[in-house]
């Protein structure tokens, strides 16, 4: 812990060191031409137009004919930037590391530095992008370069729950910057970090600030945080001192909304809520994420000033059964009128709930939660909303009675492949093809050619190729969605058709269900293509919705189509709020377990909010004849059983991106 503490405190020293060093140097000036500068200026061309493989390409040209030309170090720089843009990381460092190594004391290398700090963040490594900072500061960068250094490095440490390191490198950032990068880029970020500070560092940070920047949000969210622990009387004092301090600050009417409640109600008469995540361990992501889009619910404006203030308490379960147990017995003790979560542990947590009668809403997908007890109820996705929305549409909208299932020989196949079958028979469809694969290989043709009576020995020219292909890229009913051009993946590069002597596959289905990860769907569905199953749908679950999906086969998916829960692109009004709220707060766009955990806190605050506060038993009477809640997520209620029943949003594939179906 103390190194940790060492090393934030010595790169907020580099920070505040270097943020006087001199800007860039001067521009070149060219008196007469350079060898090979034609060559370049093309590369650079097809850079800015974002043709990266042609620019990458040119760029190598360049290097080769001329190793020692003047603009060497440019072009390594360039083609650093290349990989890294199509997320070849790996790739991407060793043109950079070139730069820093073989130009040290060039403007190229400082900017080299920067980008291997956000290709080692976008690469999942985040302890090796904050000590790469440390290097990279002492370059001396110019206004542009700092601010974007500091901000990989806050984002590192944010992601890293190190949260008064990122605060630290955010201020610094949030100093230097000009107005519109520090209000567009920065302050976002800055806000994020100071919502997960403690009491006692907010308070000492307020005393070295002595009322400089940004001293007003971390006096509002001292007060939000006394509020939260219940501490009111102190809430009270904050909230007041912030509004005489600060009273056109961007938080003060919010700030003055709190004080109203909360001299209005006091704490005898708040309402407490109980918060179950995992905010550390195995599922500590999920835990914090959901608890992002819990307290962006509770920030959202009250419809009414006189409303109950909600108060969360947030408990930790480290997916560990015996501490969600305890935290649900220290609910009870604080008397909260429902608890949202958790995660994992949900079964020890809705059994403790439900003998402690208190409506808990779970945010698991694990079987057999809802039936805990009365007081249990559960809101998120399952694989049977997925296949009920999947096969109305298909079979309604679509007018599909005939069915293959491609599925791999697992838990997950397996459930998802026996619910869509009973859901096709009470459409009146039918399953008319049904293969398995063992889900460790990357070579579907097996289960793919018994899938429509092709199983026969692979021609020798074709089983002399790679086991996944290369597979040629065959014309598809919804190429023109697309556009066409050259394929996608690297797997459907540079082999002919099928051999027009073989015999020709029996399709009599219109729709192949896939119930796979993005990954596996997208080797699956090029080779499917190869064997001319191209003229049908492809349906998948929620996995599908990834943008890895689409890069793997972007022109054979062309209209794929999948269920989801959550669409941040929606056209929906509560979405753009929702979306809109959580990005201003949080500097990025939420995700379904985001959403999800807004949804439930929503549901729940509005439900408080409708009429006074009568108890538990009115709570949990209230959820289970709640009328469809029209959420971000859906429109949701709840059965007999206390599971939710929601309308799941579908998504095809059009071009490069997910649409709503009906769009």
């Amino acid at each position: 812990m103390m190194k940790r503490r060492f090393f934030v405190s010595a790169i907020c020293c580099l920070l505040v060191c270097t943020a006087c060093a001199p800007k860039g140097g001067v521009p070149w000036i060219f008196e007469k031409e350079k060898p090979g500068e034609d060559l370049f200026r093309s590369a650079q061309a097809n850079f800015k137009e974002s043709r990266y493989n042609t620019a990458f390409s040119l760029y190598q040209q360049y290097l080769s004919r001329y190793p020692d030309g003047e603009m060497v170090p440019e072009a390594l720089l360039q083609m650093g930037i290349v990989r890294s843009r199509q997320r070849k990381y790996d790739r991407a460092a060793a043109y950079l590391n070139q730069v820093m190594d073989r130009y040290p004391q060039s403007r190229y290398a400082r900017q080299a530095g920067v980008e291997l700090m956000s290709a080692l963040y976008n690469a999942g490594s985040f302890e090796a992008a904050i000590f790469k900072a440390a290097d990279i500061f002492a370059y001396g960068l110019d206004d542009r370069q700092f601010v974007r250094a500091s901000l990989v490095t806050g984002d590192a440490y944010m992601a890293l729950n190190v949260f008064q390191g990122a605060y630290d490198v955010f201020l610094v950032a949030y100093q230097r910057a000009g107005r519109k990068k520090a209000a567009e880029d920065v302050l976002p970020r800055l806000k994020a970090a100071i919502g997960r500070l403690s009491v006692d560092y907010i308070r000492n940070e307020l005393e070295r600030l002595d009322g400089s920047p940004p001293s007003g949000y971390l006096m509002y969210q001292l007060g939000a945080n006394y509020a939260a622990s219940g501490n009111i009387g102190d809430a009270i004092g904050v909230f007041s001192d912030f509004l005489v301090r600060y009273p056109d600050h961007g938080m003060a009417g919010s700030a003055k909304d709190r004080l109203e409640g909360l001299k209005s109600t006091g704490a005898a008469e708040q309402i407490n809520i109980g918060c179950l995540l995992p905010l550390s361990g195995k599922y500590e992501t999920f835990g914090n994420r959901a608890l992002d889009g819990i307290e962006t619910a509770l920030s959202m404006p009250a419809a009414n000033a006189a409303e109950q203030p909600i108060n969360l308490i947030v408990a930790d379960t480290a997916s560990e059964p015996k501490q969600a147990v305890k935290a649900v017995e220290m609910f009870d003790e604080r008397h909260v009128a429902a608890i949202i979560g958790p995660i994992a542990a949900a079964r020890a947590a809705a059994e403790s709930a439900q003998a402690h009668g208190i409506p808990i809403i779970t945010l698991s997908q694990a079987s057999g939660i809802p039936e805990r007890g009365e007081y249990v109820f559960r809101n998120f996705i399952t694989p049977g909303m997925q296949v009920r929305t999947l096969a109305a549409y298909a079979s309604e909208t679509l007018d599909i009675d005939r069915f293959a299932v491609l599925y791999p020989a697992e838990s997950y196949g397996d459930t998802f492949m026996n619910r869509f079958w009973d859901e096709l028979l009470a459409h009146d469809a039918s399953v008319v093809g049904l293969e398995d694969y063992d889900p460790s290989l990357t070579d579907f043709s097996e289960a793919i050619k018994k899938l429509v009576g092709l199983y026969y020995d692979v021609p020798e020219d074709i089983a002399e190729a790679p086991p996944i292909g290369p597979v040629a890229p065959k014309e598809s009913p919804f190429e023109a969605l697309w556009g066409g051009g050259e394929p996608f993946s690297p797997y459907l590069e540079g082999l002919g058709g099928t051999d027009a002597s073989a015999a020709a596959p029996i399709i009599d289905f219109r729709a192949v269900f896939i119930p796979d990860s993005p990954e596996k769907a997208g080797l699956i569905i090029p080779q499917l293509v190869y064997y001319d199953i191209d003229n049908v749908y492809f349906l998948g679950t929620n996995l599908w919705h990834s943008d890895r999906f689409i890069r793997m086969a972007r022109r054979h998916v062309q209209g794929a189509i999948c269920p989801t829960g959550f669409f941040a692109h929606s056209r929906s009004d509560a979405v753009r709020r929702f979306v809109e709220r959580f990005k201003a707060v949080y500097g990025s766009q939420p995700a379904f377990i985001e959403a999800i955990g807004y949804d439930t806190a929503k549901l729940l605050i509005d439900l408080l909010h409708r009429s006074p506060y009568y108890g538990r038993i009115y709570i949990r009477e209230q959820l289970a004849k709640m009328p469809p809640y029209d959420g971000v997520t859906g429109k949701t209620r709840f059965d007999d059983t206390g599971e939710a029943v929601k309308t799941l949003y579908l998504l095809k594939v059009r071009g490069d991106r997910f649409v709503e179906v009906g769009y």
